[in-house]
């Protein structure tokens, strides 16, 4: 890591004092944006580790506040070789991985979403699958949805997560924007920048609903059959 980061390989006094901690902040510096570039998710868990934890954070407080009348959000796991239908909410809680699943919302009015994805304690941009802002009708349809924005795209994970929580944000095309500029789905969301989502929210002339969905994901060869 360290030639990679710093252009050089540092002997074994600079090892001994970057231990201790007495490496110097330009070094630092390198070394921390090599992390987020290459490994975001371990920089966020480094900075969680040396940074005073916001276990009641003003992002957490403010989503633990709203309560749904009725479920909106679906997860919906197609079979292979079966038509891709709508579902009652709340629809399919077991995903399996590598296998494709799709988010049905039922918007409570004409607008935008956005998906905030959190897993293992970071929270991500989710794509749609092939843009971050995706326009809404009111009423039932597809939020995940292909490049001609109208037929479904699946969603596929590969990855080790155990289950996930998805918060889908709806609103008008300025507080989507106010929300997700220099968003990207590949890094973390900065505690910071979410503990600033309330006031933006708030503060926009935009009507707004969120939307909670959690599932699990499930090895394939565990999987059983799902009528």
């Amino acid at each position: 890591m360290f030639d990679r980061s710093l252009g050089r390989q540092p002997g074994s006094d600079y090892l001994e004092n970057f231990r201790r901690g007495l490496n110097s902040r330009k070094d630092a510096h390198l070394i921390s944006e090599f992390l987020q570039k290459n490994f975001p998710e371990a920089a966020y868990e480094l900075a969680r580790s040396i940074t005073p934890s916001q276990t009641n954070s003003i992002w957490w407080k403010f989503i633990s506040g709203i309560k749904e009348e009725f479920p909106r959000v679906s997860v919906v796991a197609a079979k292979p070789g079966t038509p891709l239908v709508f579902h009652e909410p709340p629809g399919f809680s077991m995903v399996y991985y590598g296998e494709p699943f799709y988010l049905q919302l039922d918007a409570p009015f004409d607008g935008a979403a956005i998906c905030l994805r959190s897993t293992k304690d970071y929270w991500f941009f989710q794509p749609l699958p092939h843009r971050v802002v995706a326009t809404v009708q009111s009423g039932v349809q597809w939020l995940t949805r292909g490049d001609d924005d109208i037929g479904p795209a699946p969603l596929v994970v590969t990855d080790d997560r155990l289950s996930a929580s998805f918060y889908i944000l709806t609103g008008n095309d300025e507080l989507m924007a106010a929300l997700t500029e220099g968003a990207d789905p590949a890094f973390p969301i900065k505690e910071r920048r979410l503990d600033a989502f309330p006031t933006i929210i708030q503060r926009s002339r935009s009507p707004w609903s969120l939307h909670h969905a959690f599932f699990y994901f499930m090895p394939p060869l565990r999987r059983t059959q799902v009528d």
